[in-house]
């Protein structure tokens, strides 16, 4: 039968090819019979295109065409890659007429006929005004890269009737990240408002070169575009990244925008802080200030402060002006804040080059404390022994202020400061003690040294139990620095003197205690005792650990028969609400992280004015107590170690937790080898700063283990946990610090990087596990391991 349908095809075929008129009925009947047959006889059709002249050829591809048309696009797909040039040429000219020509085939054949590839390619381009762009999309992402990226190309003039928000939503399901680079680059040919939301969707992709393609395809938009949808995701990127993020906000700044920036001008980066107030005043009118301060004032109060202070930065007479607008607003803040902008303004004025003392001394004595600091601020810049005066009666006047008074009696750097500082001293609130032990450290003199040390000495048993190491260390740091005595054990023990007998110098300090003055007893309530049960549920079972924090208890939980430890917070810690508030939000951070290497803590607890949090008992020691025991660790132990904390803390980092303190005695391990991490971040977060610097008595040790870039007051992130970590590896394999000395020299070694190898202090230790140490440490950022899951990987190669 096929045979017969051959026969019968070819001289219908013939017939055609003589007929003059192929208009005439004769004519139609044979095209008709043709297109029914020519299924099974195609190859026939198209060889017969090259043997007919022009107008016959032309009409057997019109027959071709209608066929395609019919349904039969497969049919001549398969001739594309003929080995006749003939019939691949005529079949790529009818499939590139044909109207119906659908991608599945094309995509199918791209897959499967790789040496068509030019070709298909080419059909795509042809028929694109007819291809469904969204399908073409979706499906490119299934090709190779290099294909898939034509293939878009085709389409990215008809893409913006695309509904991009379908890409958006598979972007979790794109694994290549050249792929999803690709994708971006894609939407940037776009240029559209709907593709602007999409690559915002791309900003917090793990892979950075997709992030800085995107913010470069969004700095290149024409139009108006929305930035609400990237800024979740600023603080997160790099340096670079932000900037350019920051420069398309500034581009697209309005009114409108204000309150999603309230967010971002409070949060974590000075940079980022700095540059969206500085753009936003650009715009400044009362509307905007007034909005602007409306929703700062709803944020948390560290970083709402953080944001006055910077607008401070900016007071110019244009900000004065409208600030007195807000003179009387309704807003408690709003209103306190604009005072103070214009009371900054006024005192910032400078005749003949001078800070104006009276100017700021009645901005420094005024009832508000929003109004008041900033000015005692200023004073400290004067370098004029009058403002000394100034802030002493500051003192008198107001005590809520002190910490910034003796901030600004520190930069004056005057020794009669020091009365300021001991007056400071006297006040039973244990963070005005810790800054005026820094201030009394920082501005102490060789010619007061002893009369420094022996007061402190006498201060000791009534300063706060939280604080009396840091007296101590201020003690010691002064004495070698200026050797004007020898602490002797009996100086250095805290005996509680009976009170009346206590006799302190009548120094130029004025360091004599009026009954007034004395401090209160260190507990508000009596502290539990080994066999006590708290909450009728924990029964103290001993004092394992006492610090600047605390007490840290091991305790039965009688309700589940199993042991745990709870760590008492210092009274004076908690008695602010916002600090409890912060404490607790850092807890729950910290209940994220569930990972064999990190201490798991459980919950926050509080009950006759204790509070406590519940964690793991992990029956262990510290590195620090192994280390100051003598004992050494070998090289596979200390890659043991270093590779279980980091693997701990990528858990932890991938949960947002910094821990910002990483040191010996905060990386605990059991006989079995198996270590966990604890404490993570918790001191930084209860004093209301980042800073570890400024927080004697808080993180004490710390600075030897301190990433040189927190010495710049930026804040800790998961480089600065990395290079932290190096220090405890460098450690544990030489049993030396690579930089020893007092706090400010140790800070200022670190920001050198000029550290002893590791290999040149113990021989025993390869290269490879030098380099190691080396790049964990490294002072640039860049140049350091990018993550701890990097750490644990190029261990895992050297073990």
């Amino acid at each position: 039968m096929t045979f017969i349908s051959s026969i019968l095809f070819k001289a219908n075929l013939k017939l055609l090819l003589r007929c003059k008129d192929l208009e005439s009925s004769q004519a139609l009947k044979l095209r008709a019979s043709l297109k029914k047959a020519a299924c099974n006889s195609m190859i026939t059709m198209l060889e017969a295109i090259d043997q007919a002249d022009q107008v016959h050829a032309d009409s057997l591809k019109q027959i071709c065409i209608e066929i395609a048309d019919a349904g039969l696009v497969d049919l001549f797909m398969g001739f594309i890659d003929h080995e006749s040039d003939s019939i691949r040429t005529h079949a790529i000219d009818i499939l590139s007429q044909a109207k119906t020509i659908r991608p599945e085939i094309l995509f199918e054949k791209l897959q499967d006929q790789p040496n068509s590839k030019e070709v298909i390619l080419k059909l795509f381009s042809i028929n694109k005004a007819r291809l469904n762009p969204a399908f073409i999309v979706f499906n490119a992402l299934e090709l190779d890269k290099d294909t898939a990226e034509r293939v878009l190309d085709v389409v990215v003039d008809k893409a913006a009737s695309i509904n991009l928000s379908i890409i958006g939503d598979r972007i979790k399901d794109i694994e290549s990240p050249d792929f999803r680079l690709m994708l971006v680059k894609f939407l940037g040919k776009v240029n559209s408002a709907n593709s602007a939301v999409q690559l915002c969707r791309f900003l917090g992709d793990d892979f950075k070169p997709v992030v800085t393609q995107s913010l470069k395809s969004l700095s290149q938009f024409q139009a108006r575009i929305n930035v609400n949808k990237m800024l979740p995701f600023i603080e997160d990127m790099s340096e670079d990244d932000s900037f350019i993020a920051l420069q398309i906000i500034n581009k697209n700044m309005t009114a409108k925008l204000i309150p999603s920036l309230a967010d971002l001008i409070t949060g974590k980066s000075d940079d980022i802080r700095e540059y969206l107030i500085h753009s936003l005043m650009e715009y400044a009118n009362t509307e905007n200030l007034q909005i602007l301060l409306k929703y700062l004032s709803m944020q948390e109060w560290q970083g709402r402060n953080k944001a006055v202070r910077c607008l401070q930065s900016k007071s110019t007479e244009k900000i004065y002006k409208i600030a007195q607008d807000l003179f009387n607003d309704e807003n408690k803040f709003i209103k306190s804040t604009a005072r103070m902008l214009i009371a900054d303004y006024k005192a910032s004025l400078k005749p003949e080059g001078v800070i104006n003392l009276n100017e700021i001394s009645k901005t420094a004595l005024h009832q508000s404390r929003q109004v008041r600091e900033p000015a005692i601020i200023i004073l400290g810049m004067t370098e004029n022994r009058k403002s000394l005066t100034i802030l002493a009666k500051i003192i008198e006047l107001y005590p809520d202020s002190s910490v910034v008074v003796l901030k600004a009696t520190e930069q004056l750097t005057y020794s009669k400061g020091l009365e300021i500082a001991f007056k400071c001293l006297k006040m039973g609130n244990a963070l005005f003690q810790r800054q005026a032990l820094h201030t009394i450290q920082t501005i102490t003199t060789e010619k007061h040294a002893p009369k420094v040390c022996r007061t402190i000495k006498k201060f000791i048993p009534y300063l706060k139990v939280t604080v009396r190491d840091a007296a101590r260390a201020v003690v010691i740091e002064v004495e070698s620095r200026f050797k004007p005595t020898t602490l002797t054990k009996k100086e250095t023990a805290v005996v509680e003197y009976p009170r009346s007998n206590v006799q302190t110098e009548e120094t130029c300090f004025s360091t004599t205690f009026n009954q007034e003055n004395e401090p209160a007893d260190d507990q508000s309530t009596q502290e539990l005792q080994k066999g006590d049960v708290w909450m009728e549920r924990y029964r103290m079972v001993d004092e394992i650990g006492r610090g600047a924090m605390g007490r840290v208890m091991l305790v039965v939980d009688e309700m589940v028969g199993e042991q745990l430890v709870l760590k008492f917070m210092h009274d004076e810690l908690l008695s602010d609400e916002r600090a409890k508030q912060r404490f607790i939000r850092e807890l729950k951070y910290s209940r994220k992280i569930s990972h064999p290497n990190v201490i798991r803590i459980y919950e926050f607890l509080t009950r006759d004015n204790q509070s406590a949090i519940s964690m793991e008992y992990f029956e262990s020691e510290g590195i620090d107590e192994i280390l100051k025991s003598g004992k050494r660790f070998n090289v596979l132990q200390v890659l043991n170690i270093v590779q279980q904390v980091a693997n701990g803390m990528e858990a932890a980092h991938q949960k947002k937790v910094i821990h910002r303190d990483l040191k010996p005695s905060n990386i605990l391990i059991n006989e079995e080898g198996l270590v966990k991490v604890v404490d993570f971040g918790i001191a930084s977060e209860l004093a209301g700063d980042d800073s570890a610097l400024t927080q004697i008595g808080v993180v004490v040790g710390s600075p030897a283990f301190l990433a040189p870039e927190r010495t710049k007051q930026i804040e800790a992130d998961s480089l600065s946990d990395i290079y932290s970590l190096g220090i405890n590896a460098y450690i544990m394999l030489t049993g030396k610090l690579p930089y020893q000395g007092d706090s400010m020299s140790i800070l200022y070694q670190h920001a050198g990087g000029k550290a002893k190898p590791v290999n040149q202090i113990n021989q025993e230790i390869p290269e490879d596990v030098n380099q190691l140490v080396k790049k964990m440490i490294a002072v640039e950022r860049p140049e350091r391991f990018q993550s701890m899951q990097e750490v644990s990987q190029a261990i895992e190669e050297l073990k």
